[in-house]
């Protein structure tokens, strides 16, 4: 892997094949293995390299095929969770931050002992997870957890083209379930980023279609949703882009939404589209929030109508959101939103959001200071700021409700934090333009 040009091919191709769900099945998920084993090679001489490998063996890797796709085997998932948390880990203790840290988690740990109902020890398994990866940061690395952050877009390209063809040319065709439905897939919103904070109009005109597309294909309404916010901080917060190419960004997405939403072919689980169009159309904005997403909106009301104290503060590792009144009388038990035992109990775990998941066990003002900190990064001067800023946004917003969720937002947020904690020259430390 000496080889630049080698290294991409190898990137380019295992990202390809790793979304083969439909030519490769029993294959695809297996992807992450050569990848993970040429990070763990690499450790020692090209670190740099490394670290974006074994975030790449992290996004290839498969948690969730939702029954209708294959996964990655656990000992493997586990292997590469393992090794990324001990790379967080593997640097030198700083008093002063793990200080800091305690005192923000420090109260939401101590509302866990006052629950006056049953913990939920799935939910408190994550809450653990997240409390680990938030003491991590009281770890100072010496290489500050710089990336070759080209090698992972080139990788992340193979896979969105791979994706592409598969919804064109396979998926619409043949089924009526959701393209991916493995957790990592928001990180494939690296590529559009990447060149639009790099200002190569071209690549992020060609990119943002492939993408917009595949997301659609998800059918995700937050994951799509999200894409379009955080591409609309980008192209407003970055410097010298000309009107023409921001108005032609624009038209594209409108674009593609109305087509795909307006076409036959498109399967019914591609819902995402279908946001925009009631979005736009005429009515009472409340009311169509309703219609769009009637869990969603109820999980919102549940929410906010609590006492203000469980609102900043949150109430606790391991809890959940009562349903006193039976708000969720529309959710039948063979709906996939919640569990028979969250609807017979009326207390609910799987929540759809980050602010409603994360806000009620460490509340809101908690989930605030983590969006306050990555919307600095977005607004940020420095071009390796911005785009890890902007990944943060997506990743966020869609993926905290697993372990390789966290594991990514964990990784971008270390690469932010290093880059707050160096001062060598940004291509040096972070190979954006290397």
């Amino acid at each position: 892997m000496e080889s630049k040009g080698f290294q991409f091919f190898v990137v380019f191709t295992l990202g390809y094949l790793g979304a083969q769900r439909f030519l490769l099945p029993h294959f695809y998920a297996y992807a992450c293995v050569p990848i993970f084993i040429i990070a763990l090679l690499l450790r020692e001489r090209q670190r740099p390299q490394s670290n974006a490998l074994v975030i790449f063996s992290l996004f290839l890797s498969v948690d969730n095929g939702g029954e209708v796709y294959g996964i990655t085997g656990a000992i493997i998932r586990y292997s590469i969770y393992i090794c990324l948390t001990y790379l967080f880990f593997s640097s030198t203790l700083d008093v002063r931050r793990l200080l800091i840290v305690t005192a923000l988690i420090a109260l939401p740990v101590f509302l866990t002992f006052l629950l006056s109902y049953s913990i939920n020890f799935q939910t408190l398994y994550r809450d653990g997870i997240l409390l680990l990866l938030l003491l991590s940061f009281s770890f100072i690395h010496k290489d500050n957890f710089s990336i070759q952050i080209h090698l992972l877009v080139f990788g992340i390209i193979g896979y969105i083209i791979a994706d592409f063809l598969n919804f064109i040319l396979i998926f619409r065709t043949i089924s009526d379930d959701y393209l991916s439905y493995n957790s990592t897939k928001a990180l494939i919103v690296l590529p559009f980023f990447y060149f639009l904070v790099e200002k190569r109009k071209i690549w992020a005109f060609l990119i943002f279609i492939i993408t917009n597309v595949v997301l659609i294909a998800y059918g995700t309404r937050m994951l799509f949703l999200s894409f379009l916010v955080a591409a609309a901080l980008g192209i407003i917060t970055t410097k010298s882009l000309s009107l023409k190419f921001i108005v032609i960004i624009v038209l594209i997405g409108l674009v593609t939404i109305q087509i795909l939403s307006s076409f036959n072919f498109i399967p019914e689980s591609l819902k995402a589209t279908g946001v925009i169009v009631q979005l736009l159309s005429d009515g009472d904005f409340q009311d169509k929030l309703r219609l769009i997403d009637p869990t969603r909106y109820t999980e919102h009301f549940l929410f906010f109508n609590r006492q203000w104290f469980d609102i900043l503060f949150g109430s606790g590792l391991g809890s959940g959101l009562s349903d006193p009144t039976n708000e969720f009388y529309f959710v039948g038990v063979d709906a996939t939103a919640f569990s028979v035992e969250e609807l017979s109990s009326r207390y609910f775990y799987n929540l759809h959001d980050t602010w409603i998941d994360l806000g009620l066990r460490f509340g809101l003002l908690l989930v605030g200071l983590f969006y306050f900190l990555i919307l600095r990064s977005v607004f940020s001067d420095r071009g390796i700021c911005k785009l890890i800023g902007l990944v943060l946004f997506v990743l966020f917003t869609c993926t905290t409700y697993t372990t390789s969720g966290l594991l990514l937002i964990a990784a971008f947020s270390k690469i932010i934090y290093g880059i707050s904690n160096e001062s060598s020259s940004l291509k040096a430390s972070y190979h954006i333009n290397s």
